[in-house]
Parts: structure tokens; sequence; C-alpha cells
């Protein structure tokens, strides 16, 4: 039923619609409203299970709703607050600074004031002691402070996305208050992103310095600088392959395994330097949706769990979504689960395409080597009237197949062909339906040594050949009301075809014919023989072959035939029904 991945999705849909819809006074109505309809749902839930996937949309709606709304309250609104207000504030740093020409950017964690609790980027113009900007440390300073969901005076998600609803600009010399002999642990990736960074500057030269850090790490910083490699690189379409996503995870993982074998503490420690290496790369939304997968992937063999990608999907988007909603806005992590999504959901149904042209282009490659023997055959034993591979291949072939499309054939396990002649419709249906049993009723043995021999050659293994006058056929207890569907491309009149194949089928089976459009009035006066023979009715149907007005006449048998019919050889003819 894949709960987590319905609850998820109405919780992802609640968020969206939060940030992008409602109103902040109609946040707690809205969820409300959904907790409602989710309980009365639930109740409905005991006589129609069929609801319940209704009510995990709306309980997840109502969860992401209450979410959001805590958010906004300890974020947005304090950022409204503090938009323009100037404050000493005392901020612990939680990433290395970033250089520029005039100022230096820096990532916070805001300790007291009006923003307290809030993460923050501070623009600091003075200049400062390196080490006070390291990890951990906890500096003071004066600072003016922006609401960062404004941007020249229009929304903008940018920030909020990342969890920043404030930035703020130096008013005063930074002072250090707390300085961290030994970074601490959480901050460890960061050392680790940075030690990283200044080895790709030792290793690669100057000119793709920006292009490595940013293929190895997802700092597109300097790349960003360097205007005429990322001209280039868009241009070419190409910058995101820079993004870190799936593909870095998936050889990271696939490299520890590779190195220590598929083994549950290589499993575990895969998960470890995966996650180790998304905190390093700044933990974007790809990462972390892929991180989680794997991570599910990975863990699943261990607790002897099934994977499901749409659901690994769906838990990562929920953990995203809880930490921060509003990453909800955010135009990467829209852009990878949707894209993932639309792969999970779309590639079974491709795989299957694919899988099918690859057993067609088989099975026409079967059809190809058995009409080329029958051709050659063709010299030696009289086996049809058309030598013309063309003409083959349109009035044996293509007009066997046709009988795909008629209603009711995909449902038959067991096919009879009766006067299969050089083996049609019989070989083709056997070749296009390898699941379905298949047996050909001939009277000349020459003529079903030939066939066992070619589809041998063609690898068509799914027949069953049998020696037998069609009158004699329907008395033999193993032939006899055995068949889900019989056919017959015997040129005979519809009461003597009726007579000869409808004591094969089963009852709740099909009699159906091939037949051209001049036959309409013969088939009409076959009701009666029907009747006989325990069929409801005949309808008829376009076989739809180009260039011919073939028919077929379909009979669906309801009741068991009488053990006179088929009567003995040549009176069927005589004296139709």
């Amino acid at each position: 039923m894949r709960y987590l991945a319905w609850f998820s999705l109405g919780f992802a849909a609640a968020c969206c619609l939060c940030a992008y819809l409602l109103s902040p006074g109609y946040l707690i109505l809205s969820a409300v409203i959904c907790l409602l309809i989710a309980a009365g749902l639930l109740i409905l839930c005991r006589k129609n299970r069929k609801l319940l996937i209704v009510f995990l949309l709306f309980l997840g709606a109502a969860s992401g709703i209450f979410r959001f709304c805590v958010s906004y309250k300890n974020t947005a609104v304090k950022a409204s607050k503090a938009d323009g207000r100037s404050e000493y504030i005392t901020a612990e740093v939680s990433d290395l600074p970033e250089k520029n020409q005039e100022y230096e950017k820096v990532s916070v964690k805001i300790l007291d004031g009006t923003c307290k609790g809030l993460k923050s980027v501070l623009y600091i113009y003075d200049e400062i002691p390196e080490k006070s900007l390291r990890p951990g440390n906890v500096i003071g300073l004066r600072v003016r402070f922006r609401d960062a969901r404004v941007l020249y005076g229009r929304t903008s998600y940018t920030y909020s996305a990342r969890d920043i609803f404030v930035t703020g600009t130096s008013q005063s010399r930074v002072k250090l208050f707390k300085e961290h002999t030994i970074t601490p642990v959480r901050y460890f990736p960061k050392i680790i992103s940075a030690a990283l960074k200044n080895e790709i500057s030792v290793i690669f030269p100057e000119d793709t310095e920006s292009f490595m850090r940013s293929l190895l790490l997802g700092d597109k910083t300097d790349l960003y600088r360097d205007v005429s490699l990322y001209q280039s690189m868009s241009r070419a379409g190409l910058m995101h392959a820079v993004a870190v996503s799936g593909l870095h995870i998936s050889f990271l993982a696939g490299a520890v395994i590779f190195i220590f074998g598929r083994t549950r503490r290589a499993s575990l420690f895969s998960i470890a330097v995966v996650w180790l290496f998304v905190f390093i790369s700044g933990t974007p939304a790809s990462a972390v949706r892929a991180a989680v997968m794997m991570s599910i992937l990975l863990l699943a063999p261990v607790l002897q769990r099934q994977n499901d990608p749409l659901t690994s999907l769906s838990f990562a988007l929920l953990l995203i979504l809880a930490v921060n909603p509003y990453a909800v806005t955010g135009t990467g992590l829209q852009l990878s689960f949707s894209a993932m999504a639309g792969i999970q959901l779309l590639s079974p149904a491709f795989e299957n395409f694919t899988a099918s042209l690859r057993a067609k282009k088989g099975i026409f490659a079967k059809l190809a080597v058995y009409m080329d023997g029958v051709l050659e055959k063709n010299e030696h034993i009289n086996l049809t009237a058309i030598t013309d591979e063309e003409r083959f291949i349109k009035e044996h072939i293509a007009d066997s197949a046709s009988i795909l499309k008629v209603r009711g054939f995909d449902e038959a396990g067991t096919v009879c062909d009766v006067g299969t002649g050089a083996g049609f419709p019989g070989i083709v249906i056997a070749a296009l339906s390898p699941e379905k049993e298949v047996t050909l009723i001939d009277s000349l043995s020459k003529r079903l040594k030939v066939i066992e021999e070619l589809a041998g050659k063609a690898g068509i293994s799914n027949i069953r050949l049998v020696h037998a006058r069609a009158e004699d056929a329907g008395h033999m207890p193993e032939l006899r009301e055995r068949f889900d569907l019989v056919t017959a491309r015997a040129v005979a009149a519809m009461p003597v075809l009726a007579e000869l194949c409808v004591p094969l089928v089963r009852t709740g089976g099909e009699f159906i014919a091939f037949k051209t459009g001049s036959s309409r009035g013969e088939i009409k006066e076959a009701q009666r023989a029907a009747n006989i023979l325990g069929v409801g009715g005949i309808d008829t149907q376009d076989a739809g072959v180009p260039g011919t007005d073939h028919i077929f006449a379909v009979m669906k048998k309801v009741r068991k035939t009488p053990g006179k019919y088929p009567r003995k050889a040549g009176e069927p003819a005589r004296k139709p029904l």
C-alpha cells in the first residue's frame, strides 16, 4: 500500500500549499479541518479499506500544516520583527568564512536577541583574525538585520529554502567570546571539506581547480566567478554534472562495497561514508534525497526487508521537510524529487516497453526463419501457393497475427488451430504468445513433420502437433472440449467449420473463424448450427489487415456440444447443419 509514501505526499503538498497560497492566519484552521477529515475517514476505513489512502493524505496534510505553522512562528515571525533592526548579538560560527574583496561571508547560529535560535549569514566588512571565525567559536558584534525572504522588494525563497531567514551586515568590530582549541564534532564535516578544497588546489592546476571543486564537493562558488567556464558549461548544458546528487552517492557507495565486499559491515560503513560526504558537500536536497534512498537500499538486506524506491523517495522528502518545511520552495529540491519521482513511476513502463521491443525483435527473427524454411520446403512439398516474400508476410503472417486483436484472445491459455496447413495461424500465435499452449491439427503427417522441423529451427517450442482429421479430433478425449480458443483459416462453409471446431472448445471458450467480408450471409446462416452445437450467438469483428476485407466470426460456447457431433468424415460437408 506504500503507507509512508501517501502520508509523505500529503505532508509535502501541505507544505507547498502553505508556502505559496495559504495566508498565515488560516494555517491553524486549515490544519484542524484536515485533521477532522482524517478522523472521519479513519472511522470509515473500517468498512472500506480503499479510503485508507485518502486518510493518509489528509493526516499527512494536517501534520504538514502544523509543522509549517510551528516553523513560521519560530522563523518567519522573528525575521519580520528583526527586519531593519540593529542589535548587538552573540553567535556561534557554523562554517568557515567565504572571503570576498570587500567582506567576509560567515554562516552562524544566533544565540540571543530577537533572532535567537535562527541560522543566519553575516556580511562582515571589518578585518578580523582568521582564528575568530573557525566553526564552533562564539563571536559578538552589532549587526543590522534584513528579512532574507525579501530580495529587492520581492519575495525570494533563495535563503529560506536553506533554513536561513535573516541576514546581517556588521556595524561593529567582531569580538571573540569563546574559542575552541578543538573543533566540536558536529563541525568536523566543515573542516574536512575545507581540507579537501585545499588539497584540490594543490593537486589540480589553476584553470581546472574551480571545476574539480564543483565536481567533487558541489562547491560552485569559484565556478560562478570563472565567468568563461560557467558560461561555456551553461551553454553546453553540463552544469548539472557538477551538482552533488545521486551520481556521486552511487559512485561512493559502490566504491566502498567494491573494496570491502557485500557484507553487513560494508553496508553500514558505506552508509556512514555516504552521510559524511553529504554533510561535507553542504547537505543539498539532491544529496540528502540520494543518501536516504541509498541508505534504505543498503539497509534492506541487512534488516531482511524489501526496498521500495518510491517509499524511500517519499521518506527522504519527509525528512527534509520535517527539518525545514520551507525547503519545499527550493528549485533544487523540486527538480530533484520531481525528476526521481518521474523516473520511478515511468521506469517500469519503459522497461516493459524496451523488453517488449526486444521480445518482438526476437519474435520477428523466429518468424523470418520459419518463413524462409517454408519457402524452401515448398519446392519439394506443397505447403502454400504463395511464394513471394512480401505476399507471404501479408497474407500468412500479418493475417494470422490479426487474431491477437480479437476480444477475449488474451484470456485464452490453450489454443487449437484446426487444419493448420503450413502452420498458419497456429505457428504465428505460438511465436507471438509464448505463454500460450498451441495445438496444431492436420490430416497430413508430411506437413506436420515439416512444421515440427521448421518450428525447432525457429525456436518456437510451445506447440503440440496432432495428426488427425478434424471429424476424429472432436471425439478424442484428450482434445474434446479442452481448449479456451479454437481457430481455423480453412476454406469451408461456416456451418461445416462450426461442427468441426466447436466440439473442441470448452464451455465458456470461443471458436474464432477467419472469414472475408463476403461471408457475412454465410455466417448468419450458421446460427442454426451454432444453437445445436452449444453456441449462444455469433459476433463479427473486422480483422484490421490493410488491403483486405477479412473479418472474424466469433462463437461463444455456453453449453456442452451433444456427443454425436462432429459427424463422420464427409457428412458435415454433404449435410450442413
